[in-house]
């Protein structure tokens, strides 16, 4: 090394650069690094909240078809209800003895 210290305070400079310019970059790639793993972990997620919001949409599109199938049986049972009625009302003027003229 030289006597002048100008130049060993340049040297000295020169290698503190580069030992901040190693922590720079190494300290870049741990955050992205970082940055990487949340991304991932929030993917994940998100493909958690779509793959439930499916399974909601599906359920949902079922009890729809459970409910639909329920008013038609309700229609189905209300008709056979009047009928049954009618019927009745028939057998009994049937059953009915004759009325004295």
């Amino acid at each position: 090394m030289s006597d002048n210290p100008v130049l060993t305070a340049i040297t000295a400079l020169h290698d503190v650069v580069a030992a901040i310019r190693d922590e720079t970059v190494a300290f870049r790639v741990e955050v992205l690094g970082r940055f990487d793993r949340v991304e991932n972990r929030l993917n994940a997620i998100r493909d958690d909240i779509e793959v439930n919001m499916a399974r909601a949409d599906h359920v949902e599109r079922g009890s729809e078809a459970i409910r639909e199938d329920v008013r038609s049986l309700r229609e189905e049972f209300t008709i056979m209800l009047r009928k049954q009625r009618k019927m009745e009302a028939q057998l009994h003027d049937l059953t009915r003895p004759p009325s004295a003229p």
